[in-house]
């Protein structure tokens, strides 16, 4: 099963042409998909936040983090998502995300990012 099935055509697009060569071990592979991904959840959020409800920016936020998720930009994606969410008004979906964030990642330098993100939640 291809690994970019499931997401948005657009993320996945991406993914393929971020990918090194075929042949690469896939501990690089797995790191420039994380690089990536971190990077997508980065620029919804600066496109949001420069540009106000971005249409697109739903598309572009990776998928949640899952409990098997053990990737080095998981946690700094995740927190990036949450901020996107509360910034786009998704508040049910913002606050689901940021508590499976807050007991997976209790001692997280980013927690104040997302306990400050939902606290602005109206």
């Amino acid at each position: 099963m291809d690994e970019n099935s499931g997401l948005d055509p657009d993320i996945a697009e991406i993914l393929d042409r971020a990918a090194p060569y075929p042949d690469a071990p896939v501990e690089l592979r797995s790191r420039v998909r994380e690089a990536v991904m971190t990077r997508i959840a980065a620029g919804a959020l600066h496109s949001v936040a420069e540009h106000g409800t971005n249409p697109d920016a739903p598309r572009s936020l990776p998928p949640p983090a899952t409990a098997t998720d053990s990737s080095s930009f998981a946690e700094e994606r995740e927190a990036l998502a949450i901020n996107v969410l509360v910034t786009l008004g998704r508040y049910e979906e913002a606050r689901e995300r940021s508590a499976r964030f807050l007991q997976r990642y209790p001692e997280s330098l980013l927690r104040g990012s997302v306990e400050a993100a939902v606290a602005a939640i109206p």
